[in-house]
């Protein structure tokens, strides 16, 4: 389908174009292969703010943004529209053409497609999180006491927290580990209309930040920064030696025989810390 886009200041237009948005670097080989096969050029666009005429193209064009998931597209076009021409409309009119604004959100997912996801756990062993502790399973217990601890103090309070909600910056170092975190947070917390607010991260040293309740503006200052310190913000990792021999010690046999054993599983240690 033929599309047309425009850069923010509106003086630059590539018309009959293909807008892409890839995900992946599979969708992007595959871009690159149908312009071969078609003749066609590629070009990435960024935010769209350069006066002149770089980005055009007369084949692909390729949105280059990584923070904006393929779901949240039209509304960031949409919105960019209004923008550009709110200064032409009158009040009533610029409310009404941003009601209208909307987001293509995926199906939710069933409880099926959860307890699978729960299921997996059982064959993912613990060590892929230990790995991201540096393979000390003393961290490892010190990680899961603490999630539990902070989700524990959330549920007493509710999501709007008293004093402020607390994030947890947990090591994410696969998907399994994230439904992990997830899941202990969900069977600590019991919430049936609230859940955490989530922020993460890629790359060689993945994170979730997971607010237990609803989100706060601070949780992007701790995104940013890993060290920074808040009474409400939870690192899951710490080089405190003292900190963590006080979690190993508080742990039951059973937690503690699962956090040192190298065979363990992520669902036997969520179960156990449950």
């Amino acid at each position: 389908m033929s599309q047309t886009w425009t850069n923010w200041a509106g003086n630059q237009t590539a018309a009959g174009i293909t807008v892409v948005r890839p995900r992946s670097t599979a969708e992007i080989a595959a871009v690159v292969k149908d312009a071969r096969d078609t003749g066609k050029r590629v070009k990435p666009v960024g935010a769209g703010h350069s006066f002149t005429g770089i980005a055009c193209t007369d084949g692909h064009l390729v949105d280059t943004l990584p923070a904006v998931p393929a779901r949240y597209a039209r509304f960031v076009d949409g919105a960019g529209a209004v923008a550009l021409a709110g200064a032409e409309l009158s009040g009533p009119d610029l409310v009404t053409h941003a009601q209208a604004l909307g987001i293509d959100a995926p199906a939710p997912p069933t409880e099926a497609d959860a307890q699978d996801a729960i299921a997996g756990l059982g064959q993912e062993s613990a060590q892929i999180l230990a790995g991201a502790m540096g393979n000390a399973r003393p961290s490892l217990g010190y990680a899961l006491r603490t999630c539990a601890m902070a989700c524990d103090q959330a549920a007493k309070t509710g999501p709007a927290g008293q004093g402020g909600v607390i994030t947890v910056d947990a090591p994410a170092p696969s998907i399994a580990a994230r439904i992990l975190w997830l899941e202990l947070a969900r069977r600590h917390l019991k919430w049936r209309d609230a859940a955490p607010s989530l922020l993460w991260t890629s790359g060689d040293t993945p994170r979730l930040l997971m607010t237990l309740g609803h989100p706060a503006p601070a949780a992007i200052a701790y995104l940013a920064n890993p060290r920074h310190r808040a009474p409400r913000f939870w690192p899951l990792r710490t080089e405190v030696g003292a900190a963590i021999d006080a979690a190993m010690k508080a742990l039951s046999p059973e937690q503690r025989r699962l956090v040192e054993n190298p065979g363990s599983t992520l669902a036997e240690l969520l179960t156990a810390f449950c």
